[in-house]
């Protein structure tokens, strides 16, 4: 019995240590963010704010039919033209603030060329 308690207890140190190891690489492996990178991702996301409109008609057309993919496509894409647009404004002119915390991106994807990541 007391063999077996022990086998167990090894086996479930050996276990949990694993885990703990990967949350602690996991955590250590999020990308850490300085205002430069909030500046120069505010910059790329206003020059290439343009790109969404091609990005969200290939989106639409993909899964609609044509007509419905080629109307939901450009209105989809003129909003996010301006939303992408306004978030890189913002984190212009805010890019020495750590707003949001840690300079993260106010916008997912990061960048108009980014996928975005799986639910």
């Amino acid at each position: 019995m007391q063999r077996a308690w022990l086998i167990g207890c090894v086996v479930l140190s050996v276990l949990g240590g694993t885990v703990l190891e990967g949350a602690e690489s996991a955590a250590s492996s999020r990308k850490t963010y300085h205002p430069a990178d909030k500046f120069v991702r505010g910059l790329v996301n206003i020059v290439t704010a343009p790109l969404e409109l091609p990005r969200r008609l290939r989106q639409r057309t993909q899964g609609d039919n044509t007509v419905r993919g080629w109307t939901l496509g450009t209105t989809q894409g003129l909003g996010y033209v301006v939303v992408r647009f306004v978030a890189g404004t913002y984190e212009v002119l805010t890019f020495p603030a750590p707003a949001p915390r840690h300079y993260t991106p106010v916008l997912e994807p990061e960048y108009v060329w980014d996928e975005l990541p799986p639910k």
